[in-house]
């Protein structure tokens, strides 16, 4: 067993890739995280356009990846449209997720790759491709051992509880915190967990003015679920496309507050699992 596994932050903007100067230090890039098992096998969570910094590592070699989508919104997909290692006949994919309503897996990921909006089709990629609808059961990729659960979010969204050889971390990216059911059965998800990244889109008087019912929580929120899981370490993720690096330091700070080990996502992050 592998005990020198990493996980690895790729993006962590919401809504739409960002490029400004006071948002580097946080990044630009929308959600995508990464845990490389070998050489040859790497597991994705999420693709938006943070996915683009594994192109990097694709080599001649065959390689084999698993991608588990938490919802099929654009900026947690958009960056599948050129992820490169899609392209090569060599590489082997699995994608994961619930499909939503009654479209396919397949269907769902597929959309932003049809005209008028791509030119090349997800089947015309040439990479092997397999899909995966998940269901309760847990899911085993090599030493991980990966589990499920239900967000708070439009169109619907799930969270991802990683087993690691060191450590667990879950992934709440896009969760609107209010609904008790949801929300206690999140808290029960994470329990524990020495990391948990958890949706902080929005500072609670924009939630309350505008944002109701937009399916993203406040530092507030993630705080509370923090609290009440008795995990290690917060992570604040899912930052609004217009927050600042000077913004989100000022969003820890309250934070920081109510919950002491917090932290924000940033590109490049990395994590003991």
């Amino acid at each position: 067993m592998d005990k020198g596994l990493t996980f690895t932050v790729l993006g962590a903007r919401g809504s739409w890739p960002v490029s400004d100067q006071e948002m580097m230090v946080h990044g630009g890039r929308t959600t995508s995280f990464m845990i490389v098992l070998d050489n040859a096998v790497t597991v994705i969570f999420d693709a938006g356009t943070g996915v683009s910094r594994v192109d990097d590592m694709d080599t001649a070699a065959a390689q084999e990846y698993h991608v588990l989508l938490t919802h099929y919104h654009l900026d947690h997909i958009q960056g599948l449209q050129f992820f490169k290692p899609l392209y090569r006949a060599a590489n082997s994919f699995t994608f994961y997720g619930a499909p939503p309503g009654d479209m396919s897996l397949e269907d769902a990921i597929g959309g932003i790759f049809r005209a008028p909006w791509f030119p090349i089709p997800l089947a015309d990629t040439l990479s092997h491709k397999r899909f995966v609808e998940i269901d309760a059961a847990p899911i085993e990729i090599g030493p991980l051992r990966i589990s499920t659960g239900e967000l708070t979010h439009p169109q619907g969204a799930i969270s991802y509880r990683i087993e690691g050889p060191r450590a667990t971390v879950v992934i709440a990216t896009d969760h609107e915190a209010g609904h008790t059911d949801v929300d206690d059965a999140l808290v029960d998800f994470a329990r524990g967990a020495d990391y948990l990244f958890h949706d902080a889109q929005y500072t609670p008087q924009e939630h309350l003015e505008l944002y109701q019912g937009w399916g993203h929580s406040t530092w507030q929120d993630a705080a509370r679920i923090a609290m009440r899981a008795e995990v290690g370490q917060l992570i604040l993720t899912s930052h609004d496309p217009s927050r600042t690096d000077a913004d989100v330091t000022r969003l820890i700070e309250h934070t920081v507050a109510v919950f002491p080990s917090t932290v924000a996502a940033c590109e490049g992050l990395q994590l003991p699992i």
